[in-house]
């Protein structure tokens, strides 16, 4: 499929999730651009991982998806296997808040990482080179390959995940509370990897979360969601002047942090 220049690299129109009658998301346009991050901000129960769930073609069996998802000019929605199978996973790629859990814990980091690069078809000659080459974009050492799941600190954990990633070369990266599991020491050096990974890699972000100061700190545009519905988004500077309610009662909780940015 030939992609349009000026198309962004995930384009959402008109999405609409329901499950068992009630309809929890509902949003009429979100973009994210390539090389951008984006965020998401909304409290628990907002819908933030429903929409990340729907993204990734992972809603579950009874949710009922109408809408549009088009990633590089692919339509996700009703997609085949056939059509996910070379993006979910590999060109787009997911962190989760507990990175941990998310590892194999019976498997060696290696091990774990060598396992998904085969999976999506990756060469055993070229793996070891991507794998050094992530390795050094998140700071981490080899040493960590040989380490089990427990063994790795949180922000370790983390940085396992974008390595594989980066290992994969992900155009996406959906950041689902990546960091509020964390320190605020490691939640900055995780915000800093994925800064110094969009300037190197020109890898995009779809930064969700519901701590609006570190999005703030990170994001070129962000979305406010209340009740599955986007109420107010723009870049960072929205902050200053909310139109809407939800986001100046938001940005008036995080005042002391937000005045702090030079956004």
């Amino acid at each position: 499929m030939t992609t349009l220049a000026n198309e962004p690299l995930l384009r959402i129109r008109d999405l609409a999730i329901e499950i068992g009658g009630r309809r929890l998301v509902a949003i009429d346009a979100l973009d994210v651009a390539r090389g951008e991050i984006a965020g998401l901000v909304g409290e628990s129960g907002a819908g933030k991982s429903l929409l990340l769930a729907a993204i990734l073609g992972l809603l579950p069996r009874d949710a009922r998806l109408q809408g549009s998802i088009r990633f590089d000019g692919t339509e996700l929605v009703g997609a085949p296997d056939a059509t996910w199978r070379p993006i979910r996973g590999r060109r787009i790629a997911v962190v989760l808040q507990a990175a941990r859990a998310a590892l194999t814990p019976t498997l060696r980091t290696g091990t774990w990482i060598d396992r998904a690069l085969a999976l999506h078809g990756i060469p055993a000659g070229e793996r070891a080179a991507r794998v050094d080459h992530a390795l050094a974009t998140v700071r981490l050492d080899r040493g960590h390959l040989a380490r089990y799941p427990h063994q790795l600190s949180g922000g370790e954990a983390q940085r396992i995940s974008i390595a594989l990633a980066v290992a994969l070369r992900a155009e996406l990266i959906l950041a689902d509370e990546s960091t509020s599991a964390l320190d605020v020491t490691v939640q900055a050096e995780v915000a800093e990897r994925f800064l110094e990974l969009r300037a190197s890699e020109g890898t995009a972000f779809l930064v969700v979360s519901h701590d609006l100061a570190l999005v703030a700190g990170l994001a070129d545009r962000i979305a406010i969601l209340e009740a599955g519905r986007i109420v107010e988004a723009g870049g960072p500077g929205i902050l200053r002047e909310p139109a809407h309610p939800v986001t100046r009662a938001r940005s008036e909780e995080h005042t002391s942090e937000l005045q702090s940015l030079a956004y």
